[in-house]
């Protein structure tokens, strides 16, 4: 993952005149947006493989269903079900359901005039606010939206959206500096949370034009959601990659055996020395050597690596050593004092 661009544009939230052209003829949707979204949530569902679970309506909500729609819109297309008649745990239902639309949302790319589609299954008893929601199975709305003058608090939505984007870019530079993944997964998780309810909070208490919802779109539009979303994938792969979890005891040994390996290194002649400005260089850039270089460091440190306890595997990218090295600040400057990274990168002359 990279560094994302922060910067917050307010332009797109404000009402128009019209509903969407592209969606709409007057107040009624166009009969081939209307068959297509038709079409996806029959195959979406279909897919859910909810044997005896009737589809109660498809509704389409949110900024393309009323007046504040912008080129940020998506197409918020609903399938309405009554979870009681799924005869799994209502938990296991919201968990499974979530994760499917998830993944279908990730995996496709389908747009409706140039604005993505985003499946939401919705259990009919769910409290949802809207100003505008149409029914695309019956072909009507079910409310009705409403030209109104609004005026948005910008710095109040800046602020809250960037108090969140910090606490998103922590977690994403904690990836770098902190091996307790499980811990990441948790923060994550917390912080998902808490974006939820102070959305949920601004439009229970004020609407769609919410400080809260308004930073809460703020967060989708710049990818930030996204990344939040990734850090807690990615931390939960790493906790469970079993080349990644070391224990305490471990880190000593290595440790020691490293320590040894850098005071045999410095004895070494030039060759051996430039392999090991090659594995040095892999680390600070972080890229792989290639198959000749790999085989130049094997011929001309293998020796002394089998002498201090330490394989190549342990060394080069991927190993043990080498993720303590790059991953590890405190280690990095633990394991390979100043001195001798100095001595090392002269020797490149």
């Amino acid at each position: 993952m990279e560094k994302l661009n922060k910067e917050i544009d307010l332009s797109g939230f404000k009402m128009n005149d019209e509903l969407n052209p592209k969606v709409w003829d007057n107040e009624k949707m166009k009969p081939e947006v209307r068959k297509t979204l038709l079409k996806i949530a029959d195959d979406y569902f279909e897919s859910l493989g909810l044997v005896d679970v009737d589809i109660e309506d498809v509704t389409m909500t949110g900024s393309l269903a009323n007046y504040n729609w912008s080129k940020y819109s998506d197409v918020d297309l609903h399938i309405l079900v009554d979870y009681r008649d799924i005869p799994v745990d209502e938990d296991l239902v919201l968990d499974f359901l979530k994760s499917k639309s998830s993944a279908w949302n990730k995996e496709h790319d389908i747009q409706i005039y140039g604005f993505d589609v985003e499946l939401y299954v919705q259990d009919i008893s769910e409290k949802h606010t809207s100003s505008g929601v149409y029914s695309v199975l019956n072909d009507e709305w079910n409310i009705r939206p409403e030209k109104q003058k609004v005026t948005i608090d910008k710095k109040s939505v800046r602020d809250k959206a960037n108090k969140v984007m910090d606490r998103i870019e922590e977690l994403y530079d904690d990836l770098d500096e902190d091996r307790d993944y499980e811990s990441i997964v948790k923060r994550a998780e917390k912080l998902t949370d808490k974006i939820k309810k102070m959305r949920q909070c601004g439009l229970d208490s004020v609407g769609e034009f919410s400080v809260e919802n308004m930073a809460f779109k703020v967060l989708r539009r710049n990818g930030m959601l996204d990344r939040l979303y990734d850090i807690k994938n990615l931390a939960y792969d790493k906790s469970l990659t079993l080349e990644g979890v070391i224990m305490e005891g471990s880190i000593d040994k290595i440790k020691e055996s490293f320590k040894k390996f850098i005071e045999k290194l410095k004895t070494e002649g030039k060759e051996t020395q430039e392999a090991w400005n090659m594995v040095i260089k892999s680390i600070k850039e972080k890229k792989e050597l290639n198959d000749d270089d790999r085989l130049f460091v094997k011929n001309q440190i293998g020796d002394v690596l089998k002498a201090t306890g330490l394989t190549l595997a342990s060394i080069l990218p991927g190993g043990v050593v080498y993720i303590l090295l790059s991953r590890s600040p405190k280690l990095k400057k633990y394991m390979l004092p100043s001195s001798f990274i100095t001595k090392s990168e002269e020797t490149k002359e």
